[in-house]
C-alpha cells in the first residue's frame, strides 16, 4: 500500500498524484534493490552446501571425485556456462560455485582424504 498511494512518494518522482501502475513500478524497482543484498546470504549457504556435497562424493569412494569432475566438465560444456566468471559476479548471483573453484577444491579434498592428486 505505501509504494501504490503514498502521495510523497509520487511527489519524489514527479508525479502530480499518485496511481497505481507508478507504484507498482516503483515498488518493483526498491525491492530489486533489497532483494538483491537479502540474496547474499543464501546464495553463498548454498555454495557452501555445495562444496559439503562435493566432500562427501570424494569420501565416498576414490574414484567419485574424478568423476564428479569429469560430470562437472560436461555438463559446463553442454550448458554452455561462463568457465571463468568475475569473483564479484559469482558471489552477487551465484548459487554453485564457479567451476574452476570446484575443481579445485574437489582435487585438494582427494589428495588430503585419499592422497592421490
Amino acid at each position: 500500500g505505501q509504494f501504490i498511494s503514498n502521495p510523497t512518494l509520487a511527489q519524489a518522482f514527479y508525479l502530480p498524484r499518485p496511481k497505481v501502475y507508478t507504484g507498482l513500478i516503483i515498488f518493483n524497482i526498491v525491492w530489486g534493490t533489497v532483494e538483491s543484498f537479502l540474496s547474499i546470504p543464501m546464495t553463498v549457504q548454498s555454495r557452501c552446501h555445495e562444496h559439503q556435497a562435493d566432500r562427501f562424493s570424494v569420501e565416498a569412494d576414490e574414484r567419485y571425485g574424478e568423476w564428479l569432475i569429469s560430470g562437472l566438465k560436461k555438463m559446463m560444456r553442454n550448458s554452455k556456462a561462463n568457465l571463468t566468471p568475475h569473483p564479484l559476479k559469482a558471489f552477487l548471483d551465484f548459487s554453485h560455485p564457479p567451476l574452476l573453484t570446484r575443481v579445485r577444491h574437489i582435487l585438494e579434498h582427494r589428495e588430503h582424504t585419499w592422497g592421490k592428486k
